[in-house]
């Protein structure tokens, strides 16, 4: 009797028709993320875009998300050149949890400033002045940066 049933065979067929779907899907999100988080940085950076003040948030947001999207990269260049480095490297395989823990709290959090941000200028249009500092919404994004490094530094 042959040891590989016919339900076992299946699972295999199964389990390998999920992983190449999972790196196609991602090579197509990276595509996706490497055409617009740039054309995003882009248009947010534009003198027309400089005056409203979630442009700063957002152009942060996209290359945080051009990160993440290069980071989600890694295990599908792995699978392609058929390497186990994240497995049997555990200092790799932890550097890629941290990272992609960061990255993606990080993100996250710069959408709900980008909304806070939103409702503060809109609701208050003359008060609170310093959310429109760029000195102001650059220490709230190093924070967020700062906080998740070192949230995550235990994993």
């Amino acid at each position: 009797m042959n040891s590989l049933s016919t339900s076992n065979l299946t699972f295999i067929y199964l389990a390998e028709i999920g992983k190449r779907l999972d790196v196609y899907s991602t090579i197509a999100l990276f595509v996706v993320s490497i055409i617009f988080n740039p054309i995003i940085f882009y248009i947010y950076s534009r003198p027309t875009f400089r005056g409203v003040t979630a442009s700063f948030y957002l152009r942060w947001l996209s290359m945080i998300d051009f990160l993440a999207m290069a980071q989600l990269m890694l295990p599908a260049i792995v699978w392609l050149i058929e390497s186990n480095i994240i497995n049997e490297n555990e200092l790799v395989c932890k550097l890629k949890e941290y990272i992609s823990y960061t990255l993606a709290c990080s993100s996250t959090w710069l959408e709900a400033f980008v909304s806070i941000d939103r409702f503060v200028c809109i609701y208050f249009v003359n008060r609170f002045k310093v959310f429109r500092n760029q000195i102001f919404q650059s220490f709230i994004v190093i924070g967020i940066v700062l906080i998740h490094l070192t949230q995550f530094w235990h994993r």
